[in-house]
């Protein structure tokens, strides 16, 4: 009886031990998902596209764009894993800051919206994702004054919005080592106002800190995804590239390029594309040797292209009219907007689940430190420049001083040909009683002569020094 008494005891406690609720790091991880699906992601998508477009003609500054930041802080807010961070910049999320126009040369306001995962363990190790939120203008003659285009802005820059907030909703629930900062920057199409005012808020220890950032810019359009990281090859972007090295993101492939000054896609024709990648908020987190990611898609493989291509042989989308979810799906087709998010979406969540992401990315800080530290110098650049100007100086003096003297001998040489052409002409005029001694006398009197009306001497004192004027 004993026995079974003993028995039912033990059998109770670990049925205690096992339907107990699991705190801190373990409950999180029975928590983790593995994958969103694509139904999923693509009802977040279509719910999130529908909402940011709705918000037109928010351009930088106005009371649209402020508005968008109001409608993304609360839609942040219902998201139970992030919250909205707050410091001596940020206020419930919205960090508000002023900016001069670069158009207008006035001073304008605007605001980032900044929400964060926090991981379970205490770390400071922390990846960035963000993308801009205003969208493009123009000059209107009929109003004279900086317009929208009155369009869904959806490749600039909807979509790009509508996919941060699908991966605020979804990533947190995976529950990674580090925290995830979301951000919308403001004022974009401000010279990235948006992003310059944020990274000037980063102290040193803390950019140190930063795993990478990764940021979306036109996202919806094009035959592929392209990712740009940096100038020069690094570790880091040796292991981005190794990730899509051997496999393709859902249903496209992605474009591996390690881009570097103007070696950026081999287009077949032995001409290159470049930079179209430093037109982003990236190149703010470049400045502070921050590692970065720049998601972007498009159609740059084939062909000579200037501008953004969206496809080729087609008609530009982005910055025009055309820029909207009813013409891209009726030109397109109904679902080539969610494929190509989606795929983005995988992309990011591929680079953030990867087992090695964390070790290669904690060295990732200041790898091109030394190319920027010497092509951001100015007084170097002015001394390197000053540099090759005196050696380029100095080798057109050499080679002017070789050809003088070249000259010189050749001049030199033609003489003494042509006194040995008169004197053979004189001798063969004398006939058989010639007298060569006399010749070759009358020849050289002659040149010297002649040398010395083309080539007058000064006359001298009497000293036997040349007079001086």
């Amino acid at each position: 009886m004993k026995k079974i008494k003993s028995l039912l005891m033990v059998l109770v406690i670990l049925a205690a031990l096992f339907f107990a609720p699991v705190s801190g790091l373990n409950k999180t991880a029975n928590a983790v998902r593995t994958k969103v699906s694509y139904d999923e992601f693509s009802a977040e998508i279509n719910s999130n596209l529908t909402n940011i477009c709705g918000f037109t003609g928010r351009i930088a500054g106005s009371a649209n764009e402020a508005e968008t930041a109001l409608y993304l802080q609360q839609y942040l807010k219902g998201i139970t894993n992030i919250s909205a961070v707050t410091n001596a910049s940020t206020n419930e999320g919205i960090q508000q800051f002023e900016y001069m126009s670069n158009l207008t040369g006035t001073y304008k306001k605007s605001q980032n919206v900044v929400f964060r995962y926090t991981a379970p363990a205490e770390t400071k190790k922390t990846v960035i994702l963000g993308c801009s939120y205003d969208v493009p203008y123009y000059f209107s003659e009929e109003v004279q004054d900086y317009v929208s285009y009155g369009n869904d802005a959806l490749n600039s820059s909807s979509a790009s919005v509508a996919t941060l907030m699908a991966l605020a909703k979804f990533l947190p629930e995976y529950g990674f080592s580090y925290n995830i900062e979301f951000v919308f920057f403001g004022a974009g199409e401000e010279s990235f106002a948006g992003s310059n005012f944020y990274t000037d808020g980063i102290a040193d220890a803390d950019a140190e800190n930063i795993l990478c950032m990764i940021n979306l810019d036109k996202v919806a359009l094009g035959e592929d995804l392209y990712f740009y990281i940096d100038e020069i090859e690094t570790d880091f972007s040796k292991y981005i590239s190794s990730l899509f090295a051997t496999s393709k993101i859902g249903t496209k492939k992605v474009d591996v390029v390690n881009l570097n000054k103007t070696s950026f896609i081999d287009n077949g024709l032995g001409l290159t594309y470049s930079h179209i990648a430093l037109d982003s908020n990236n190149v703010n987190f470049m400045r502070r040797k921050i590692a970065t990611i720049n998601l972007f898609a498009g159609d740059y493989d084939d062909g000579l292209v200037f501008g953004r291509c969206e496809y080729a042989s087609k008609g530009i989308i982005t910055y025009s009219k055309f820029d909207t979810i009813e013409h891209i799906k009726a030109t397109y087709g109904a679902d080539v907007i969610e494929k190509n998010l989606y795929q983005v979406f995988e992309t990011i969540e591929r680079i953030l689940t990867d087992k090695n992401f964390v070790s290669t990315c904690s060295v990732s800080y200041n790898q091109t430190g030394w190319f920027y530290s010497i092509f951001g110098n100015q007084k170097l650049v002015i001394m390197l420049t000053a540099i090759v100007f005196f050696v380029i100086l100095a080798v057109a003096i050499y080679i002017h001083y070789k050809l003088t003297v070249k000259s010189y001998f050749a001049n030199v040489e033609m003489e003494f040909l042509s006194s040995v052409v008169k004197i053979t002409e004189h001798i063969d005029g004398e006939g058989k009683d010639k007298n060569v001694p006399k010749v070759v006398s009358q020849v050289i009197a002659n040149d010297i002569k002649k040398n010395k009306t083309l080539n007058p001497e000064k006359p001298k004192d009497n000293d036997g020094d040349s007079n001086k004027k």
